[in-house]
């Protein structure tokens, strides 16, 4: 009997069919689909005359609530209840950013580009976050502890900005400031045309490198939060975007960790924390494989 996981986000949605812990296949649908057309879509995938799948988990681009999922950037409201009605299955409705979270201790090096060096060992408990910027923002904090994943759900992008975030830009771009009131505002990809272009309003030569020093020190005031010794694991295109800025964003990240009264011991343990990229778009998508494994 086959399982099904999928990842709905607020532009893509993918969808994987696993038989004995892997994939057997996956497919992609780029663009908006109708809530209506997901089951008919897994019953395709699944094969003609194919039993109802085992288990199905989904990860949603949004909060879930009391067995809802509920997409910020698609007219959707998932219950896990009708899901499992509908195909016959038990089933998981997921936030994305802890699909992600679930993924982490399984990706490989050919999954992630170091964009940091340092310790990255999932032996014994273990903490790391995931900044995702992509069509949204958002961040996961991990912890791994006697071999299980915990992955919290945030919707921190709606967080207004970090203070040192928010003197860096009124520096830079006056009172255009005002445009960009939350981190998702100026983070996210459809903040990012904005942001440079009033970066180069105000005469910023090089608008993405200011992006990424933003996006650099927000990574530093987050990583001071939730004190991830196992790493800071960038995921979506927009921070694929920054992180390619690599000396204006790791400049943003020792910003904060060289900040005024920070005691040596924090320094030295936070200039110790690994940053990767995750490059693997299907890691949402292992992330449910492996909570079908942990349910």
């Amino acid at each position: 009997m086959s399982d099904v996981v999928a990842d709905i986000g607020g532009t893509n949605l993918r969808v994987g069919i696993v038989e004995n812990a892997a994939f057997s296949r996956t497919e992609v649908v780029r663009g908006p689909l109708p809530q209506s057309e997901f089951v008919p879509l897994v019953r395709r995938m699944l094969g003609p005359g194919a039993p109802d799948p085992g288990r199905i988990v989904v990860s949603v681009a949004g909060p879930v609530i009391d067995g809802v999922g509920h997409l910020t950037n698609r007219d959707w409201a998932l219950p896990q209840a009708q899901l499992a009605a509908d195909l016959g299955c038990e089933a998981q409705v997921i936030n994305d950013m802890a699909a992600t979270g679930y993924a982490l201790p399984h990706l490989g090096d050919g999954q992630v580009a170091v964009v940091r060096p340092g310790r990255r060992d999932w032996g014994g408990n273990a903490q790391a976050l995931v900044v995702n910027a992509g069509t949204g923002f958002n961040v996961c904090p991990v912890r791994r502890e006697g071999g299980r994943t915990l992955a919290l759900e945030s919707e921190t992008g709606h967080a207004l900005l970090p203070a040192m975030v928010a003197r860096r830009l009124q520096d830079a771009i006056g009172a255009a400031t005002r445009d960009f009131p939350t981190i998702e505002l100026l983070l996210a990809g459809p903040a990012l045309p904005r942001l440079t272009d009033a970066a180069r309003a105000a005469g910023h030569a090089a608008p993405m490198a200011l992006a990424a020093e933003l996006f650099g020190m927000t990574c530093g005031d987050l990583a001071m939060r939730h004190w991830p010794d196992q790493g800071l694991w960038l995921a979506g295109s927009a921070a694929r975007a920054m992180a390619a800025e690599r000396a204006a964003f790791l400049g943003g990240l020792e910003q904060v960790f060289a900040a005024p009264g920070m005691p040596p011991a924090v320094i030295d343990h936070l200039r110790d924390m690994p940053v990767v990229e995750i490059v693997d778009d299907l890691a949402p998508l292992r992330g449910c494989m492996a909570r079908l494994r942990e349910i």
